[in-house]
């Protein structure tokens, strides 16, 4: 009773209903192989290096942009967010990963395992990649995590972490995970079950903030109605991994199109030019790029071979093929649907939509462990060959798959955004060759392009804007300034400069001695 009155996971003014944490009975049914079951998935989406908190910086606590386009240290987090200690040994969370003003902690499950005060604050998991997740294992017992049912499931299939610690928490709807605060989840466009957090107080006059964690922009969350609520927000936590006007990549659509037409019409002329039957490889994470093996699947009527180990993964990701009159728009039959897209699918459904929604499939309908049983494999992410920081084909094991599967030619793909400097013609994306083997270079990605962050911050016009992912690798103070820089037009200046006066004027307030004040002497736990 005492846990439930301190933590309600009641919707805002809804009754009955919300987030709901899963049963602590045993583990999920399947009977996958225990091996596949506890290994965890290839750190960093886009085949980049792993990030976490063990290389936060300690100036990613000023790294919010002001006014004046330069970082501000914001109260919540502290300037030595990412140090181990202050100098009085109190830690702090490093600020990228904090909520000011609560005990609310996304992504860090790292630094909580250090942290002696982590028991006191409840976490938030954007999504099911190693870079975010990492800290959490079986014996995590620091605080509850909320995220979404798909997460969830991974969470616990994947790490065995406790399902009572785990709060499911559906889309679009407003619960209340601490105190004043209140969580609303829209999803990401990024893997599966990834989610943006919105998230609000009524505290403060109403503090507002919005974190990213890892996400794509589609001009859809425009007409989110969830999202419209947060503009001019306190803060945009960002996923600035492509922070560089030198990284613009095409939409999605147009990367998924690539890859299921050019195996679609090469799987039908390889009928009539005597070349022969081939191996169609796409490379993947363990969780990531599904988009593009559920368009393949209904472009070209088949199944997809998986690895043992991602089938597991795949049957909780509540996949289902595309229905065949559901091919994807080009660009620009996608921008003019955008706001009905965003619309229907960021909580706007009409009544009939909303029953049809949700569930969503066994998660295995277009998927097999059977070689024999499909022409198109995933393969590991590198299977093929080295993508950064620049692709260098591993032929000699295309050449050992083209073995095994007993074929003369492979066509696989490699689909990340790093790909984006390789661009050829606006119709066609760069290739390897090697005999009679290609690989296409493909720059889908799952993460936002350069324009597509100028475009989500353009929308939103935050207080401030915090990067959570450092430029090129690197986490110092220059790379911080260069990469909040991009963003100093677009924030909103007004709040900024209103929020500088009235902490300057409450300042000035604080040092003026009260009367009858004798000899002031500094405090010495205070710190400095």
């Amino acid at each position: 009773a005492a846990r439930a009155a301190a933590s309600p996971l009641l919707p805002v003014g809804v009754e009955g209903a919300g987030a709901r944490r899963r049963p602590a009975q045993g583990h999920d049914p399947g009977g996958e192989d225990a091996a596949a079951a506890a290994s965890v998935m290839t750190a960093g989406g886009e085949g980049r290096p792993p990030r976490g908190d063990a290389v936060a910086p300690a100036a990613a606590a000023a790294a919010a942009v002001s006014a004046a386009g330069e970082g501000v240290v914001d109260g919540g987090g502290g300037r030595a967010a990412a140090a181990p200690a202050t100098r009085t040994g109190r830690r702090r969370w490093p600020t990228h990963r904090r909520i000011p003003h609560s005990r609310i902690i996304v992504d860090g499950f790292r630094a909580a395992l250090a942290h002696p005060e982590a028991e006191h604050h409840v976490y938030i998991l954007t999504h099911f990649h190693a870079d975010h997740y990492q800290g959490l294992s079986e014996r995590w017992d620091k605080g509850r995590i909320f995220c979404s049912p798909i997460t969830a499931a991974l969470v616990h299939y994947k790490l065995r972490v406790n399902r009572a610690l785990l709060e499911e928490v559906p889309l679009h709807v407003a619960v209340r995970i601490d105190r004043d605060w209140t969580l609303t989840f829209i999803d990401a466009n990024h893997c599966p079950g990834a989610v943006v957090a919105l998230l609000e107080s009524d505290e403060g006059g109403g503090r507002k903030y919005v974190h990213c964690g890892d996400m794509r922009y589609t001009e859809a969350m425009r007409h989110c109605p969830h999202l419209q609520r947060f503009t001019n927000c306190d803060a945009v936590f960002l996923d600035t991994t492509y922070c560089n006007p030198k990284y613009t990549f095409p939409p999605q659509e147009r990367a998924v199109d690539y890859i299921a037409r050019t195996i679609h019409d090469d799987m039908q002329s390889s009928h009539d030019d005597g070349r022969g039957a081939a191996l169609y490889l796409v490379a993947t994470y363990v969780i990531g790029k599904e988009k593009i093996l559920q368009e393949v699947a209904r472009r070209c009527g088949c199944r997809i071979c998986v690895p043992a180990a991602k089938m597991g993964v795949v049957r909780r990701l509540q996949l289902e093929a595309p229905p065949e009159d559901s091919a994807r728009q080009d660009g620009q039959e996608h921008e003019r649907e955008s706001e009905r897209q965003g619309q229907q699918h960021f909580g706007q459904q009409d009544e009939d939509s909303s029953r049809a929604g949700g569930g969503g499939g066994s998660g295995g309908s277009i998927f097999t462990t059977d070689a024999a049983a499909s022409r198109v494999h995933v393969v590991s992410w590198g299977a093929l060959g080295e993508s950064f920081p620049f692709f260098r084909p591993d032929w000699p094991h295309v050449e050992e798959l083209a073995a095994q599967a007993g074929v003369a030619r492979v066509v696989a793909f490699v689909p990340t955004g790093w790909t984006h400097e390789m661009l050829g013609s606006a119709e066609q994306f760069p290739t390897r060759r090697k005999g009679p083997h290609v690989i296409h270079l493909v720059p889908y990605s799952e993460h936002s392009s350069y324009t597509e962050l100028l475009r989500f911050v353009q929308m939103l016009r935050p207080k401030q804007v915090i990067p959570t992912v450092g430029v090129d690798g690197t986490q110092d103070d220059k790379a911080i300034a260069k990469m909040v820089h991009h963003f100093r037009h677009l924030v909103d200046h007004t709040s900024a400069k209103g929020a500088f006066l009235s902490a300057f004027a409450r300042a000035a307030q604080a040092k003026r001695p009260e009367e009858g004040d004798g000899d002031e002497r500094p405090n010495e736990d205070q710190e400095p």
